[in-house]
């Protein structure tokens, strides 16, 4: 695994990482549609509730890797 080592790289990476956010619309409207009337909201909170509790212990396992590995570019 490579970290960013200059700051054109991270901007980068960082554009990259924002490219997954062209497909929010898609997302919420797939959800939203496939969700009762009386439900839609839920499921939309459902939804994020459901992502988010995955992706924030994904960063503290990948802190914690770091922080036992160190840092590969160091």
């Amino acid at each position: 695994m490579r970290f960013a080592t200059s700051f054109p790289a991270l901007l980068a990476a960082l554009f990259i990482g924002g490219l997954k956010e062209l497909g929010e619309p898609a997302r919420k409207s797939l959800i939203v549609d496939l969700a009762p009337d009386h439900q839609r909201a839920r499921a939309v909170g459902v939804y994020y509730g459901v992502r988010n509790l995955l992706v924030v212990p994904a960063a503290i396992v990948g802190w914690a890797a770091v922080a036992e590995r160190g840092h590969p570019a160091t």
